[in-house]
């Protein structure tokens, strides 16, 4: 009985000391710099017919196929007919553009062009209205990233383009990419057939 009371004394001490040298260690020199852990990349394996826009099906694939993108979402359609649609509008969702190497510069916005029909079933007071929200990571890399934020968007008749930019560009953003995200429309169809940077 004596021998396993001096050996549990044993180990209890050396717990003791051993957070005593961990709670020394970190309180000499005061807390670590945080570190900066880069999410996945989106390689764009393609360059875009034009510079910046993406609006065939393997330029748009480059935003629906990758690490990053989320949410029901699927490609409809053959080259220049192509259409991003979004099989559940009613859930969240993310498009996150490729690594722009080198940066773009210059860059104002991002202008897309989209289709919005509420389905009709809805009940008369339900919401027929959305938004979209653009996040522009600029170089060199800030915290606090720019975004842009467009509501309501509102039923479409046909194909529609608006701009989402940053509040107060004047000079424009050198940018690394873009990512776009929604909380949600309500059920009906919402498609995007063209995304683009507006620059200077």
């Amino acid at each position: 009985m004596l021998q396993f009371d001096k050996r549990r004394l044993f180990a209890s001490s050396a717990f003791l000391l051993g957070v005593a040298l961990l709670i020394g260690a970190c309180e000499v020199g005061g807390p670590k710099p945080a570190r900066f852990i880069a999410g996945p990349a989106v390689p764009s394996p393609i360059p875009t017919g034009a510079p910046y826009v993406w609006d065939t099906r393997t330029e748009l694939e480059v935003w629906t196929k990758n690490a990053v993108t989320s949410g029901q979402i699927t490609l409809q359609g053959i080259g220049g007919e192509a259409v991003i649609n979004f099989d559940r509008p009613s859930e969240s969702w993310v498009l996150r553009g490729p690594d722009l190497e080198p940066p773009a510069e210059g860059v104002l916005g991002v202008r897309i062009r989209y289709r919005w029909e509420p389905d009709p079933q809805l009940e008369p007071g339900a919401s027929r209205t959305g938004s979209m929200t653009a996040h522009f990571e600029k170089v060199p890399f800030a915290v606090d990233q720019p975004e842009g934020h467009v509501y309501p968007l509102s039923p479409t008749d046909g194909w529609t383009e608006f701009d989402i930019a940053p509040g107060s560009l004047r000079d424009g953003l050198d940018v690394r990419y873009v990512y776009i995200t929604s909380s949600g429309f309500n059920p009906g169809v919402l498609q995007i057939d063209r995304i683009a940077l507006v620059t200077r």
